[in-house]
């Protein structure tokens, strides 16, 4: 997964894998920083059935954009797998 960033004059690459972002430590981040409360019901095996649907896509349709967002004031958002 890569996410860019560019707003004004600045340019932000995170190459995050997919690993990483959806193991258990991920799931502790995740949990941790939820002020709402929205993932309190979210287990490790829902984590892997995550990753496993990400593989697949991944396989099949490559330079998947996952979230593009193109703001008003120049800040571009682009999250892809």
């Amino acid at each position: 997964m890569v996410i860019r960033i560019k707003s004004e004059g600045k340019r932000i690459f995170l190459p995050i894998p997919i690993m990483w972002a959806f193991s258990r430590i991920g799931l502790r981040f995740i949990k941790k920083h939820d002020k709402e409360g929205s993932f309190d019901g979210l287990k490790p095996k829902h984590l892997r059935s995550i990753r496993k649907t990400i593989r697949r896509m991944r396989k099949k349709h490559k330079k998947w954009n996952l979230l593009e967002v193109d703001c008003a004031d120049g800040t571009f958002v682009r999250i892809k797998l």
